[in-house]
């Protein structure tokens, strides 16, 4: 019995005795690793994978895995050159170092190692270097070739730490070219320039994103085009470029001679200026209109004091005349031919500024009021047809300046469609967006009112279109348009604050759309116009009448007369108010001209108001020349009749002046 137990303690003291061995070992072990990587700190280990077929790599392995350097060491892991590729995702590899049986010139087995590195620098040891072997492989992509018989610790060494840093240098460099590709890429593709490359056959290899919009194509389409413009290097000129849709668009061409992909090719630039001139045009057209604006107004007031004249001297004719005299149609003819000379004339002072009489106006309203006159207008083989939005909004403007401007429209439509057609006249509310008010000169963001009149007509090519607003140019006969209509429509647009654009190809008719302002309250209505009295209609009254023009101050005091009312007359504005102080009893209405010579007739108003208070004024003017401002003086209870006027407007406004009188 007692010795079974003895037994047991001595098995379990030789197991005690064993398991301390094994941890023993498993600490030297710990402590041997633990070493090597303190030794580690501080130095730098490549980690290198051995590719190896011929079975000397033992050799280099052990140069490698013995070398001390204080600074470096090397950590090595071997393969064959078939297990190369499946290498690289068990671990992180510094650098290849290849064992070759032999190196000749154009060794497929070297390329292929070379490429399996995947960009990893490459050092190739063979026993036999062929001519030009060594030369070879580096072009192909290794990073040096060490001969096997002159090899040694520190040789090979150096050549694996040169590789890896080679190789750093490299891939930075190639990082950077790349970035630099891609930079250079991103701006000459974000360029407002239009950027292209042209072959020395003329076909389009290269266009950027602003060439593109240019020329109106896609990226891809662009590519292959021949290109038919400016090809001499160095050149630089204006070009036309038009686009796929039938739009045009302008562009100033630069080229250069450059080299692409290994051959000649031209570097084309093009800077857009459609836009720029565009604005260029309108800005000249704006100038045109306001020196025809000037010329007219140098002449407006004489030629309308004429026209007055005729007018009223007809007038007086006619009411003089039996129902059935041979002169009856003669004279009526005088005063239709200076009535539409007189429209004419405002035609041409809606050039000028200041010529507008804006208030609230209801386009739905005003286009309801015109329709038989516009189908009368416009004649039976015409057919007409209305689009309005339900809730259209109010717009300022004048209002019978726009209804002469839609039926300009309506007129230029008409003739366009010769024999017959179809014409639409729509009116829409419409948000113009800030993008496209900064693409259009006259064009301003935010909420307007639309009107366009299109028709089915012969249309317009693109240099029509460009024109087409100019003062007197037409495409009709010489006797049958003046070329003012459309010019008179654009000036009336661009004073109401508006934008109008014009849509045509040739064949498939034309667009006029009119943007203008909308009004957030419309506020003010139109008021009703005065009716006119009867030319036999007794009045009475003191009128001083000044008119520096004798046979309208003679005309116009002849028709007051006629009718009743005493009239003082005077030439200017010092004798008007001579006249003033020398009567003792009231005058009730100056009536004078706005341009006088010396004295103007605002400011002979002012100094007869200062001694006569209660007196009313009425001024009147063929063209007022900014002395007159309608709604200041508005302001003051007088009022402007424009010349030329008829006896029956005179009378009117007389009428109307003196019912405010008090008694």
């Amino acid at each position: 019995m007692p010795d079974g137990p003895t037994v047991g303690l001595q098995v379990r003291a030789c197991h005690f005795a064993r398991s301390d061995t094994h941890k023993m070992l498993h600490v030297e072990q710990h402590q041997v690793a633990l070493a090597a990587a303190l030794q580690n700190i501080g130095r730098h280990i490549y980690r290198v994978l051995l590719v190896d077929d011929t079975g000397r790599g033992g050799a280099v392995r052990r140069m490698l895995t013995d070398c001390h350097a204080d600074q470096f060491g090397f950590d090595v892991r071997c393969a064959s050159a078939d297990e190369l590729p499946g290498c690289f995702a068990d671990g992180p590899v510094d650098v290849v170092v290849a064992i070759l049986d032999n190196l000749v010139a154009g060794d497929a087995a070297a390329g292929e190692l070379i490429d399996g590195a995947a960009s990893r620098p490459v050092v190739i040891i063979a026993p036999d270097l062929g001519d030009g072997a060594a030369l070879a492989a580096i072009a192909h992509g290794a990073q040096d070739v060490l001969a096997e018989g002159s090899l040694d610790e520190g040789l090979l060494a150096k050549a694996i730490r040169h590789a890896v840093h080679r190789n750093g240098e490299l891939v930075i460099q190639q990082r950077q070219a790349q970035e630099y590709r891609s930079n250079l890429r991103a701006v000459v593709n974000l360029s407002a320039e239009a950027i292209l490359v042209v072959d020395k056959d003329g076909v389009i290899r290269f266009a950027n994103a602003a060439a593109a919009a240019l020329f109106g194509r896609d990226l891809q389409q662009l590519l292959g085009m021949p290109y038919d413009y400016p090809t001499e290097p160095g050149q630089a000129g204006e070009i036309s470029v038009y686009r796929p849709d039938g739009s045009a668009g302008e562009a100033i061409v630069r080229t250069a001679m450059v080299t692409w992909h290994g051959a000649e090719a031209l570097l084309v630039t093009l800077m857009d200026v459609t836009t720029m001139r565009k604005k260029d045009r309108r800005l000249r057209e704006a100038i045109n209109m306001e020196a025809i604006g000037r010329l007219t107004a140098g002449v407006a007031h004489d030629f309308n004091n004429k026209l007055t004249i005729i007018t009223g001297f007809a007038r007086l004719a006619l009411a003089q005349l039996d129902g059935e005299s041979s002169l009856q149609d003669s004279l009526q003819e005088i005063a239709r031919a200076s009535g539409q000379s007189a429209k004419l004339v405002n035609q041409l002072l809606s050039f000028g500024k200041k010529q507008l009489r804006p208030k609230s106006v209801d386009l739905v309203s005003l286009l309801e009021s015109i329709k038989p006159s516009l189908s009368s207008l416009i004649g039976p083989n015409v057919a007409i047809a209305y689009a309005v939005d339900g809730d259209l909004g109010s717009v300022r403007v004048d209002a019978a300046q726009m209804e002469e401007a839609i039926t300009n429209l309506a007129t230029n439509a008409r003739d366009a469609m010769h024999a017959s057609g179809e014409m639409n006249i729509t009116l829409a509310n419409v948000e113009l967006s800030a993008a496209y008010a900064a693409q259009n000169l006259d064009a301003t963001a935010g909420p307007h009112v639309m009107l366009r009149v299109s028709d089915t007509g012969t249309g317009m090519d693109a240099r029509t279109i460009e024109q087409i607003f100019q003062p007197f140019f037409t495409t009709k006969p010489s006797d049958q348009g003046t070329g003012i209509g459309l010019a008179t429509v654009y000036a009336f647009t661009v004073q109401s604050g508006g934008h109008i654009v014009v849509e045509s190809q040739p064949s498939v008719g034309a667009s006029f759309s009119i943007y203008l302002p909308r009004m957030a309250d419309p506020g003010e209505q139109a008021a009703s116009a005065a009716h006119a009295p009867d030319f036999g209609e007794k009045g009475e009254g003191v009128i001083l009448l000044v008119e520096d023009e004798q046979p309208v101050r003679d005309l116009l005091r002849r028709v007051l007369t006629a009718c009743g009312y005493t009239v003082l007359a005077a030439a200017n504005g010092p004798e008007a108010l001579v006249k003033s102080d020398a009567r003792q009893g009231k005058i009730d209405l100056l009536i004078t001209d706005v341009v006088m010579p010396g004295m103007n007739g605002r400011i002979l108003a002012n100094n007869f108001s200062r001694s006569r208070p209660e007196a009313k004024v009425l001024y009147i003017s063929g063209y007022t020349g900014g002395v007159v401002d309608r709604d200041e003086i508005a302001a003051e209870g007088a009022t402007l009749l424009s010349k030329p006027f008829s006896p029956d407007d005179l009378l009117a406004a007389v009428k109307q002046q003196l019912a405010q009188v008090s008694v």
